[in-house]
């Protein structure tokens, strides 16, 4: 298993209280999902390679939304052969997005960070880890390359990351790449 993996695991056991815990869910799915209409009704997609990260996903949207949640799984037959765990939101699909400031009335995507959402401390934390979860990357401190990512799409998360870990004082640096702005800090 991966350093990455690893870390991913231990963060998903974490306990929060609602407010962080949403605050969790808003980095997961701003960074990690898709939006998708069939037959009229909106719907979410999350995918990954994690059965304990889909259970995460599946029990915190329980929590706060007292929804079901569709879980199907696909294995992939290129590269490494790693099953797909695709994680289907249609009950309360569209009250989910706007709720958590991801879709406005227009049903556009919104790219901008909600800062209502993460009042205080414990809830940015939260939306970083969220964050991190979804299109995070880090890797062993021992060896001699160390150093954390987060690939964000949109421009207004990405500043919004790197101004959160600069407040933290770490020294992030920010790059265009063709899967999208890539937040990072290296040792």
């Amino acid at each position: 298993m991966s350093f990455a993996r690893d870390v991913k695991k231990e963060l998903i056991t974490i306990p929060l209280s609602f407010d962080p815990l949403k605050a969790q869910l808003y980095g997961l799915l701003q960074f990690g999902s898709e939006r998708i209409i069939s037959n009229r009704k909106m719907q979410i997609q999350f995918k990954t390679t994690s059965l304990s990260m889909s259970r995460f996903i599946i029990s915190t949207l329980k929590k706060l939304y007292q929804i079901n949640v569709e879980l199907s799984m696909k294995s992939r037959d290129k590269l490494d052969y790693k099953r797909l765990y695709y994680i289907l939101i249609e009950e309360k699909a569209e009250d989910i997005l706007k709720d958590l400031y991801l879709m406005d009335e227009f049903y556009q995507k919104i790219d901008e960070v909600n800062t209502d959402i993460l009042a205080g401390d414990q809830c940015v934390n939260a939306y970083l880890r969220g964050a991190f979860l979804a299109k995070g990357s880090i890797n062993d401190p021992n060896k001699p390359n160390y150093h954390l990512e987060i690939v964000a799409y949109a421009k207004e998360q990405a500043d919004y990351i790197y101004k959160v870990l600069e407040e933290l004082n770490l020294e992030p640096k920010v790059i265009l790449r063709a899967k999208g702005y890539v937040i990072y800090l290296k040792k």
